[in-house]
């Protein structure tokens, strides 16, 4: 199955969280119908994880829309095994688009791995319609600060806040500064995890019609750059 398809109706319009919550959910079925499901890599002793993703949105899903997902996996690169998302309405137009790096990982020593060695072959494709992969985001210098502790609706099935709030959370801490705006592209890099009761100290700038996000708990936990209109 090198692409899937999906149709999502959306009880109101959608945050930001929402689209890249869409984004794992299709692609776990994916996964699930091509046989790299969750249980399947833990039976290797391996596990998923999104290692960065990039997001385009060409306007926020409505309340009670449907819309038509399609996804497939783009060439490998080493340990690396791109996703790409289109979203489209009922009549075709595009309404966003993400793209994501992901990685199997090993149990026991945290450390990505060639799914290959493991007997485990994603299927790549390439269409044409692939948007950009995300950019490493560098250390910036930043600004402004702000603070906030993980709560517990924030933590998923693997202990760790779920990659799908860190938007919440920045959005949350940049409300005053992003008021009356829309997202119109995000990129985000997961470089470790964040926990329950966690208090991560937000570091920002703004540049133009860019915000520059830095998370750390004593150590980096994520980068984002989030372009707002």
């Amino acid at each position: 199955m090198k692409i899937y398809k999906d149709t999502v109706r959306l009880e109101k319009e959608a945050p930001t969280s929402r689209i890249v919550r869409i984004m794992q959910d299709v692609g776990g079925e994916h996964n699930r119908k091509s046989g790299l499901s969750r249980q399947v890599l833990m039976e290797k002793g391996l596990f998923w994880i999104m290692v960065s993703n990039y997001i385009k949105i060409e306007r926020y899903p409505k309340a009670e829309e449907e819309l038509e997902i399609t996804t497939w996996r783009g060439a490998r690169n080493r340990t690396l095994l791109p996703r790409y998302i289109i979203a489209r309405d009922r009549d075709g137009n595009v309404v966003f688009r993400c793209s994501a790096l992901w990685a199997m990982v090993s149990m026991e020593s945290h450390k990505m791995v060639n799914p290959v060695k493991y007997g485990l072959f994603p299927e790549e494709i390439v269409t044409g319609d692939e948007c950009k992969l995300p950019a490493i985001i560098k250390q910036i210098k930043t600004t402004r600060e702000s603070s906030f502790v993980v709560p517990e609706e924030y933590i998923d099935n693997n202990n760790h806040m779920n990659n799908t709030r860190y938007f919440d959370m920045c959005e949350s801490c940049l409300k005053d500064e992003i008021s009356g705006k829309k997202l119109k592209e995000a990129t985000i890099d997961y470089v470790s995890e964040a926990m329950l009761n966690d208090e991560i100290k937000l570091n920002w700038v703004k540049n133009g019609d860019i915000i520059y996000v830095q998370g750390e708990n004593q150590r980096v936990i994520f980068r984002t750059s989030l372009e707002y209109e």
